[in-house]
């Protein structure tokens, strides 16, 4: 007897012998091969959030934002609240600065960080009441279109540019072509806008218009500042922004006049005689005041520098 067709072979031993393997077998087969499905997490996005006394916002911020994006970035500029805090539990990678460095080195500092995702979209979002997460899809729709490299996202209110609200969309090329001083600083300048084109990178303003937002809130008059209160603002500019220039050059001044005010009294004995008083006690009033001042730089310059437990890296 002969052997059966190579076909009958085949046929009689694969799946598609019976009616549930040939259906098996057709669904394959009209299935495309080398395509993967596209996911909302197939373009890698990060948003850049910096942040300066922002511990009442930056949570609920970050929680939502990380419904959109892949990643949530935040440099805290030295807050003296718990912002830091806050944005790590609401799931943020933070990035502290002991002391304000301002918006140039944050925002620097910012895309240093994003850069290690290797992103193909970089989002920054200031804290701002008129900005929402929910806008990042509508800034970045013209970069994931290709009909852009750099989203500007600008708020309006009656016409009018609101200030200190702007959004950026940058894509991989851009992030490439970027530089320190360009278009971080001032996000909607003119002049970011022109170093951007002239490295030929595509812009887009993206507006947004307020009646897409929810209506303003009822405005009150800002409550006076209590004495407590300004008292509570003088020392931490004293102790905390500017010790050296409030207690450290006052020091050094005070000793070296008190220094020569007792030299002159010392010289003006030796010649004359006579034992100016006065002026050694004045000499020696200012001798002290000026060794308590540098005293007190000096404890305060420990406490500033002292090491501070490192936080560990969110995955």
């Amino acid at each position: 007897m002969s052997d059966p067709a190579p076909e009958q072979k085949l046929a009689s031993s694969g799946p598609a012998s019976t009616p549930e393997g040939l259906q098996q077998l057709e669904k394959q087969i009209s299935e495309p091969v080398g395509e993967e499905p596209t996911t909302p997490t197939s373009r890698v996005v990060v948003l850049c959030i910096p942040a300066v006394n922002s511990e009442k916002q930056i949570g609920r911020l970050v929680s939502k934002a990380l419904k959109i994006v892949n990643k949530v970035v935040v440099c805290d500029d030295a807050s003296i609240d718990d912002t830091e805090s806050a944005a790590r539990e609401a799931g943020a990678f933070v990035i502290r600065h002991k002391e304000g460095l301002g918006k140039g080195r944050t925002m620097a500092d910012l895309m240093e960080e994003a850069s290690k995702s290797n992103p193909q979209i970089v989002v920054t979002m200031e804290v701002d009441k008129h900005n929402d997460p929910d806008q990042i899809l509508e800034l970045i729709d013209p970069i994931k279109k290709e009909e852009a490299d750099i989203c500007i996202g600008i708020h309006e209110e009656g016409g009018v540019p609101v200030t200190g609200a702007e959004l950026l969309a940058l894509n991989s090329k851009a992030m490439a072509a970027r530089s320190k001083d360009d278009f971080f600083t001032s996000l909607g300048g003119g002049d970011q806008v022109a170093v951007a084109i002239a490295s030929g990178l595509r812009v887009k303003l993206v507006t947004f218009k307020s009646a897409a937002l929810a209506p303003p809130a009822v405005q009150r008059a800002a409550p006076k500042a209590s004495v407590q209160d300004r008292w509570d603002r003088f020392l931490h500019r004293v102790i905390v922004e500017r010790p050296f220039f409030f207690v450290g050059a006052p020091g050094i001044e005070l000793m070296v006049a008190g220094l020569a005010l007792v030299v002159l009294g010392l010289i003006s004995y030796n010649s004359g005689s006579r034992l100016n008083i006065p002026l050694l006690v004045v000499g020696g009033v200012a001798l002290i005041f000026g060794l308590f001042f540098l005293l007190s730089f000096t404890l305060l310059y420990a406490i500033r520098r002292a090491p501070e437990g490192k936080s560990e890296p969110q995955k």
